[in-house]
């Protein structure tokens, strides 16, 4: 009966702690480059992987920064909402005075970031990067 409850308890624990919203569980994220894909609009010349980037998260400074530019973007709200296809922890980051809202998905106890860019600027290449997203300051 004690060894069942001990299993109970953890197991209670583990589920809570999945439907976390990530600033819950810590202050801090950093979400690294795992895939980077550079693409003509109409789908030709494509690259991979030619460049990677971090992102970190700070909740308690409300504060982005991003290794790629140096740029630092401030967090505007931040919204935690979960489904049957994962967990979303929504932050809209301020970037020179303009809000891009980025989404980090949370399921099977991993949480990821998409973002691109360029999708409809006519001559330039579209970029779209998935980042993988862990606690702490990426060490």
């Amino acid at each position: 009966m004690r060894l069942f409850l001990i299993l109970a308890a953890f197991t209670w624990s583990a589920t809570a702690a999945s439907g976390d919203a990530i600033w819950d569980i810590a202050d801090r994220w950093t979400c690294k480059t795992t895939m980077h894909i550079v693409v003509n609009t109409d789908g030709s010349d494509p690259e991979f992987n030619t460049m990677s980037n971090q992102l970190t998260f700070d909740f308690v400074t409300r504060e982005v920064s991003t290794r790629f530019s140096d740029a630092r973007g401030k967090i505007g709200f931040q919204r935690y909402s979960e489904s049957t296809w994962g967990q979303f922890n929504i932050v809209e980051v301020m970037w020179d005075g303009e809000a891009y809202p980025m989404i980090i998905t949370g399921e099977g106890g991993q949480w990821w970031h998409t973002g691109g860019a360029n999708w409809s600027r006519p001559g330039e290449k579209m970029l779209n990067t998935t980042y993988r997203c862990t606690p702490g300051d990426g060490s």
